[in-house]
C-alpha cells in the first residue's frame, strides 16, 4: 500500500487526489477489478501525501515543526507542579505521531478525539498559570508543615473534632408558624 500511495503521489504530485480518497482508488493502482474501500495507505503520511499532494504534505510538515518548537517553549516555562501531566500529553502525542508511520488512523473517532486531547492539553492556557490547579498543588504542598514537625496529632485532630462539633450543632429555625 505504501508503493501504491507514492504512485498516486507520483500522478498527482501538487494537490493530490483529495483527502480520504485513497481507499477510492488504490484498487485501480493494483489492478483490482474491485477492492475494500475501508483500507487505508497503512501510513498517515503517505495518506496525507496522495490525499492532499505535496501542498498538504508541507501543511502538515509545518504544523508538526511548528507544534514541536512551541511545546519546547512552554515545557521550558512550565511550573514543576505541571510537568509529570504536560509530560503524559507529550507522550501521547508522540505515540500517536510515531504510529502515524505504521497506520493511517486520524479517520478514526477515537483516535483523533485522543490526539485532540493530548494537544489541547499541550496548549491549555490552564496549565503553568498561576491561578491552576497545578499551581495551588505546588503552593499547598510548600505551606504543609513537614513530617516531623512541631504540630502534633493530638492538636490536629482536636482541631478537626472542633470544627465538626460546629458544623454538626443544631441550627433554629427563623420560620414561624
Amino acid at each position: 500500500l505504501w508503493h501504491t500511495a507514492l504512485a498516486v503521489a507520483r500522478d498527482h504530485p501538487w494537490l493530490g487526489i483529495g483527502p480520504d480518497n485513497f481507499r477510492q482508488v488504490y484498487g485501480r493502482y493494483l489492478s483490482l477489478a474491485s477492492w475494500d474501500t475501508r483500507v487505508h495507505a497503512n501510513n498517515t503520511y503517505l495518506e496525507v501525501l496522495a490525499g492532499t499532494g505535496v501542498t498538504g504534505l508541507a501543511a502538515v510538515t509545518w504544523l508538526m515543526v511548528v507544534a514541536v518548537r512551541a511545546t519546547w517553549a512552554r515545557w521550558r516555562a512550565l511550573p514543576p507542579a505541571a510537568v509529570p501531566l504536560f509530560a503524559a500529553a507529550v507522550a501521547a502525542a508522540a505515540a500517536i505521531a510515531v504510529h502515524g508511520l505504521l497506520d493511517s488512523f486520524l479517520t478514526f473517532t477515537p483516535t483523533y478525539v485522543v490526539f485532540a486531547i493530548a494537544v489541547g492539553l499541550l496548549f491549555s492556557p490552564a496549565i503553568g498559570s498561576a491561578s491552576s490547579p497545578f499551581a495551588r498543588c505546588a503552593s499547598a504542598d510548600r505551606s504543609a508543615p513537614p513530617v516531623g514537625s512541631s504540630v502534633s496529632s493530638a492538636s490536629s485532630t482536636s482541631a478537626l473534632r472542633a470544627t465538626a462539633d460546629r458544623s454538626a450543632a443544631p441550627v433554629e429555625s427563623t420560620v414561624s408558624s
